[in-house]
């Protein structure tokens, strides 16, 4: 008898429910996945960069430990930040460990005082360049509309969702967590658009009328 399985008399255990959840979006996948087991499994953040660093020569760090195996080489090396260790030498000068990851691995590089110093001066130099301003108030722009209307979007599709049943519920659900993720592409996209117009649409209104003849 089937029951026999389990011993005499003892019910079958149950069986687990799982809760329904949603999937996560690429970046938080890879970032779970590093909190969990110290790696990403599934790919990597600078994947969707392949032919951007191909195209500014930079190297894997597979390749350029290779190349460092057999002879003292000088290369470009571009990796995602996890960690920064900052000490001070005898000297009192700071320097710095940093440690790097790539798709082929993870590597550690020592920023000396020299370079360290340079680095917080190009940092807080970029701050003073009109693009670099224009670039920070259309993201602040685009967070300050986007989240209220994800706000509102979200809340109220939860409310419908936790209250009532109907069909397309999974649907409604599905497009909750897709404009999570559409709403600032969309409003961004429309900013860049606005604000490409906007010196267009000046030009043509302050061009002096032709002189009558």
């Amino acid at each position: 008898m089937r029951g026999s399985e389990y011993g005499s008399g003892e019910a079958p255990p149950q069986p687990i429910e799982l809760r329904a959840a949603k999937p996560w979006v690429p970046t938080d996948r890879l970032s779970h996945e590093f909190e969990a087991v110290g790696f990403f499994l599934t790919g990597h953040p600078l994947d969707d960069y392949h032919d951007v660093l191909e195209a500014l020569g930079a190297e894997s760090w597979a390749e350029f430990a290779a190349k460092a195996r057999m002879r003292r080489v000088v290369g470009t090396l571009a990796g995602t930040v996890l960690a920064t260790r900052q000490r001070q030498g005898k000297s009192g000068n700071a320097y710095a460990f940093v440690a790097f990851s790539d798709p082929t691995g993870q590597f550690e590089a020592v920023v000396f005082s020299e370079a360290l110093k340079q680095g917080l001066h190009a940092f807080t130099r970029v701050f003073h360049q009109a693009e670099a301003r224009s670039a920070i108030w259309l993201t602040l722009l685009v967070a300050v509309i986007a989240v209220p209307v994800n706000m509102v979007f979200g809340v109220a599709a939860a409310w419908l969702m936790a209250r009532f049943e109907f069909r397309g519920k999974a649907l409604l659900g599905g497009a909750d967590w897709r404009s999570q993720v559409l709403w600032p592409t969309l409003i961004g996209l429309g900013a860049l658009v606005l604000s490409s117009l906007i010196p267009l649409l000046a030009r043509r209104r302050l061009r002096p009328a032709p002189e009558a003849l």
